[in-house]
């Protein structure tokens, strides 16, 4: 089944066009209109505190906004609080593609789970799509220090021979310099 929402300008004309990519059969398909509500749209997005948040896709996607409090370490994350199917993306500053940040679906059983790097009184767009469900959940919002490893500018000093590294907090950066012209194997095989 597909469903689509989007925010219409009056008197703007708009083509809608059903493929047939998966069917060749003829169906019934319904539109209609309704009012904008707070956080369908990025510019009336709902202000995110850290701490339990909540999500209602049952209307389409849903905009949050959150301004970083200092320079830290932001997680947002579905996991464990749902069994709904939940993708989230973060947008710095505004809501273009040109601003993305990050995006998470499909992580611990279907829910969501991103870090980044968030910098201090800058805002932060959060959209939780409506692509794989329809219901509505709690999400989490949490920011902590960064620590050594969290980005790529505070990268851990990888060594020749067996490194260490701690998902536990989300992704960890390792940074390499080569010693001379040779091939460089990075495994954890065995």
């Amino acid at each position: 089944q597909s469903k689509v929402a989007f925010n219409a300008d009056s008197g703007q004309t708009y083509y809608i066009r059903w493929r047939n990519a998966y069917t060749s059969g003829s169906y019934d398909w319904v539109l209609n209109e309704r009012d904008i509500l707070p956080g369908d749209v990025c510019e009336n997005a709902i202000s995110a505190q850290v701490g339990t948040n909540h999500a209602d896709n049952s209307n389409g996607d849903q905009w949050f906004v959150y301004t970083a409090t200092a320079n830290k370490m932001v997680h947002i994350s579905t996991c464990g609080l749902t069994t709904e199917n939940t993708y989230v993306q973060v947008f710095r500053g505004s809501c273009d593609w040109l601003d993305w940040v990050g995006e998470s679906g499909w992580a611990c059983g279907g829910q969501s789970d991103l870090s980044f790097g968030a910098d201090s009184d800058e805002t932060y767009h959060i959209v939780w799509r409506n692509w794989n469900t329809s219901g509505d959940y709690d999400w989490v919002l949490s920011e902590r220090d960064i620590l050594p490893g969290d980005l790529c500018e505070n990268a851990i000093s990888a060594q020749v021979g067996t490194n260490h590294a701690d998902n536990s907090n989300g992704d960890q950066w390792f940074v390499y310099t080569a010693t001379a012209n040779k091939m460089v194997r990075v495994s954890t095989c065995g």
